[in-house]
């Protein structure tokens, strides 16, 4: 007998009271005897050697010795030996497509920057777009952006000029990426005109376009708003937004009120956060209908199961969440759960189990889908076309990734996705080898500094010339700016804009809060980094 084999009828219904205690979230305790069953396995394991299997055993037995274990906490072990059973990883091979295959996903945090520069005419360029639009061409803005040193911004510049109708391009060679407004007599062929680039260029562009109702570009009649404000937004970067300026308002909350406020505030706090956020509970049982017209059609009966510690998950990943996990339970009714004479002849029962479970560690969310039924071959996973989406979806929309293993008795499908709960975007920057954060909510722009770009004042302070204006230039850890300035970040405050002094440009981060004016950033390793919010001060100085 295989060591597989000979653990499997151990491990068997301890994995089946595990299961059915994390899905029933009850206050009810494991049933008598099963720590007797878990060190009768934990014995056979230790014989055969087995690391993994002894280690999440042990770790079950330890947290079963109260009786009532939390779920949340039994969730790593479990996974362990469900790993155990369904042993073969199914491959789901990397899909060939290039990448800007998906433009919106490339959307950055400046896109509403880049169109209103765009679109900002001077009077040659206006008298362009005036004649394009008497000739009923429709205009479009466009969006590049690339990475690596195998394209430049002139090459685009070179083509879009030669290949489309150019009113006007604004570009950046430093951040890699370039506007434009084009006029185009029908659909704008944008992907035919990137083609024509050699192929290891077009790999490593991204980009979007958005047609602009020419109505737009009419006079409002306000003379002390440009005419461009009233333009459509670009709605997907403006909901990212507004979700991850509440995150920020969030975190800031029972920081700046009264002490005698602060259950005032949680409440307020709690509701907020209800708005920016998705029950995963709820999401999985919005599945229980179709996967149920899916199951009728395959002639199988089913059930569908939640259980896990998570609550609540980001609401802007709650749709691809829950376009990945319907493929992964449709391919589970349709390639796995057999037919109820089938199960019936396999001495299982007639009606096939889902379950789901969410977990939250270390600022990753794991959602895993299980089931019983007859498992996949490698060979078979090759041709289940929907895990190969899923996996291209996961990697391009939220950074996350699927891993699938299958065995005799079922198979489980695993998705991962970086979560930061009641974390915010910022851009970390350096000056004088020292880091800050600077919230995204509050930034204008991110500009490079050339020779010229400052403008000192004998008492030691400066400027910075920006969009024929001047902009005081400071420090976020509180002396006056010293050359050199490679960039700068612009802050928009109601009190006022200013730019803080950067040794070169920065990156965006996910960061978490984790004390009174700093924050974490898992991706980086770091912690107590400060958040500057005003000039020379940041939250905690």
């Amino acid at each position: 007998m295989s060591d597989s084999r000979a653990i499997q009828a151990h491990l068997e219904p301890i994995l089946e009271i595990l299961q059915e205690y994390v899905l029933r979230d009850s206050e009810e305790a494991l049933p008598r005897g099963f720590d007797g069953a878990l060190e009768k396995a934990l014995e056979e394991a230790r014989f055969l050697q087995m690391d993994s299997v002894i280690a999440a055993l042990e770790s079950i037995l330890d947290l079963a010795a109260g009786g009532r274990p939390d779920p949340q906490e039994l969730l790593p072990p479990l996974f362990s030996l469900q790993d155990t059973l369904q042993a073969v990883p199914v491959d789901i091979p990397a899909d060939a497509t290039p990448a800007h295959d998906h433009p919106d996903q490339f959307l950055q945090w400046d896109g509403q920057s880049d169109q209103e520069e765009v679109l900002r005419l001077d009077e040659h360029q206006r008298f362009l777009l005036d004649g394009a639009l008497s000739r009923g061409l429709t205009p479009y803005v466009l969006r590049i952006t690339y990475s690596g040193f195998s394209t430049t911004v002139k090459a685009l510049e070179d083509l879009l000029e030669r290949e489309l109708s150019l009113v006007k391009v604004i570009s950046s060679e430093s951040r890699q990426r370039l506007a434009a407004l084009v006029v185009s007599s029908g659909e704008l062929p944008l992907r035919a005109v990137l083609d024509q680039l050699p192929a290891e260029q077009t790999e490593t562009l991204q980009f979007e376009s958005r047609q602009i109702d020419a109505q737009a570009f009419q006079s409002t009649g306000d003379t002390d708003r440009p005419w461009y404000y009233d333009l459509p937004p670009l709605v997907i970067q403006l909901e990212a937004a507004a979700l991850d300026r509440m995150r920020f308002y969030i975190s800031r909350l029972q920081a700046i009120v009264n002490p005698r406020d602060q259950p005032l505030v949680r409440e307020l706090a709690q509701t907020l956060e209800s708005a920016v956020s998705v029950s995963l509970r709820n999401l999985v049982e919005s599945l229980r209908t179709p996967l149920e017209e899916v199951a009728k059609g395959e002639r199988k009966r089913v059930v569908l199961s939640y259980g896990g510690a998570v609550e609540r998950i980001p609401a802007e990943i709650a749709d691809v969440l829950r376009e990945a996990l319907q493929e992964l339970l449709i391919n589970a009714i349709t390639h796995g759960i057999e037919a109820p004479a089938e199960r019936a002849g396999a001495g299982k029962r007639e009606q096939g189990s889902l379950h789901v479970f969410g977990s939250i560690e270390n600022h990753v969310l794991t959602v895993r889908v299980v089931d019983d039924g007859k498992g996949l071959s490698s060979e078979e996973g090759l041709v289940v076309g929907g895990l190969r989406r899923i996996k291209k979806l996961l990697q391009q929309r939220l950074g996350g990734a699927v891993a699938v293993r299958s065995g005799e008795r079922g198979t489980s499908a695993t998705v991962t996705v970086p979560v930061a709960a009641g974390g915010w975007t910022g851009l970390l920057c350096m000056r004088e080898s020292r880091p800050f954060v600077v919230p995204i909510v509050l930034i204008a722009a991110v500009v490079p500094v050339g020779a010229g770009e400052i403008v000192e004042e004998p008492s030691g302070g400066g400027f910075l010339r920006y969009r024929d204006r001047q902009v005081p230039l400071v420090e976020a850890h509180g002396s006056h700016p010293v050359e050199p300035v490679k960039a700068a970040v612009i802050v928009s405050m109601l009190s006022g804009d200013f730019a803080f002094a950067l040794d070169g440009e920065p990156e965006e981060v996910s960061v978490i809060p984790d004390g009174m004016g700093t924050v974490e950033i898992p991706e980086k390793g770091l912690q107590q980094v400060t958040v500057a919010i005003q000039p020379g001060l940041g939250e905690n100085e």
